[in-house]
């Protein structure tokens, strides 16, 4: 009896574990799904943006960029990893 090596990838076992094939793992309604995602979180990012903008009494990005006030800066960053995080948090669930 003779024993030929075959080589297993990780992929085969992903696929033979859960007995799925490759077209059901990579669907073209979960590329589209996230892409549409992306695009509304982007979208809601920008209009967070927006009215945070409206809202201050100082123009924010004339303030950071000609003024180079590093404090508001810092603040700002804060403020727009914090609603990245929401929209992720809401698109994930």
């Amino acid at each position: 009896m003779e024993i030929k090596p075959t080589l297993v990838t990780s992929t085969d076992f992903i696929i033979n574990k859960n007995n799925m094939s490759l077209n059901e793992l990579i669907s073209m309604k979960y590329i589209i799904a996230s892409l549409v995602y992306s695009v509304i979180g982007i979208i809601v990012l920008f209009l967070a943006f927006w009215v945070i903008e409206k809202i201050t009494p100082e123009n924010l990005w004339k303030e950071i960029l000609e003024k180079q006030n590093m404090a508001l800066a810092v603040v700002f960053a804060a403020f727009i990893i914090a609603i990245a995080l929401i929209i992720s948090s809401a698109i994930h669930s």
